[in-house]
């Protein structure tokens, strides 16, 4: 028998091995973020190779049958499973309370703590129900979805100082989908009648309540600076102050950020103000603030300077019972 020259033989098993490979790769392309996108149970489907999506059951069905009109309308509830990168995230939900869900994949490698977040929105859940008596075949369920990528607000710091001593309790909440991923004290538990003296410490324990939030980009961009980063430390302190933030909630900012953000030559600041952190994150609180600040920048890291029009720094009266909220949401989660 003739023998198969070795550099022959690797070729051969390499040219086997490529398309032995491929002949199972799964296509990863089923759809893309912001489409909406119909599922059905059992079905799994591939943003691409890090993003997945199962519907894997629907568990209870009370909405009314079709052209009928009831209150209340009746909901759904069910389960998916998201994964990417071998992890996996079980979300269930309730069309009538929870119809955005917020989940995480990790980065490639699997490292602690990091990762892309993710909002699942539920638009519309397929077919009506005939009749009362009818049940829904599963086989037949179709749930229209959109999936967006969202970002994670960083260490909002939530101050508050009421003229006098109160009791109060305090909440957030997402109407475009997000929710709270981290928090000290511990949401929304512990801020619920919490006790808040003039100077501002809750419960004698705490300065601020702190919470992280996943959240969909409802940012502008069209306005702010563009930053050296050798003078952050600068720019930060001044415009904080231009803004009506204190001594105090400036230092705790400069604190915590300014040693994070070293790592690029040119850092873009895109500032969103109340109304626009008002929009994406809603603050409720059981007696009305007399005056209301809330400030979050969308930080971006650049290579070369560039010009940005600059943002307008409205004024700010802090009086009466004042509540001042600062955080950051990098545009790289990393």
């Amino acid at each position: 028998m003739k023998r198969i020259p070795p550099a022959m033989m690797i070729m051969m098993i390499s040219v086997l091995f490529y398309y032995g490979c491929n002949l199972f790769v799964k296509e990863t392309d089923d759809f893309d973020l912001n489409d909406t996108v119909r599922i059905a149970i059992g079905e799994k489907l591939y943003e691409n190779e890090r993003l997945w999506l199962r519907l894997d059951k629907i568990t209870f069905d009370s909405r009314c049958p079709a052209g009928m009109a009831s209150e209340p309308a009746g909901h759904v509830e069910g389960q998916f499973t998201a994964g990417g990168w071998g992890d996996t995230e079980t979300l269930a939900f309730r069309t009538d309370s929870v119809n955005s869900i917020s989940f995480m994949v990790p980065f490639e490698g699997g490292d602690i703590g990091g990762g892309n977040y993710f909002i699942l929105h539920i638009i519309k859940v397929n077919p009506l129900k005939p009749d009362d008596e009818t049940a829904i075949p599963k086989k037949d369920y179709r749930i229209d979805f959109v999936i967006e990528s969202g970002m994670v607000a960083r260490k909002p710091n939530i101050y508050l100082y009421p003229k006098k001593t109160l009791k109060l309790d305090v909440s957030l909440f997402f109407p475009h989908g997000g929710e709270v991923i981290e928090s000290d004290p511990q949401y929304p538990g512990d801020w619920i009648n919490i006790k808040v003296r003039p100077d501002g410490s809750i419960d004698r324990k705490y300065g601020y309540l702190f919470y992280e939030a996943a959240v969909p980009d409802l940012w502008q961009y069209s306005e702010g600076w563009v930053v050296k980063q050798d003078i952050l430390p600068l720019f930060f302190r001044s415009n904080l102050e231009a803004y009506g933030f204190n001594k105090t909630e400036i230092k705790d900012f400069m604190d915590h950020w300014i040693p994070l953000l070293n790592t690029a030559p040119y850092y873009a600041i895109y500032p969103q103000h109340t109304a626009n952190v008002n929009y994406a994150v809603k603050l409720r609180i059981s007696e009305r603030p007399d005056a209301l600040l809330r400030l979050f920048y969308i930080i971006d890291e650049i290579q070369e300077k560039f010009v940005l029009p600059e943002a307008d720094i409205p004024e700010f009266e802090r009086s009466g019972f004042t509540l001042t909220e600062w955080g950051v949401v990098l545009n790289q989660l990393k």
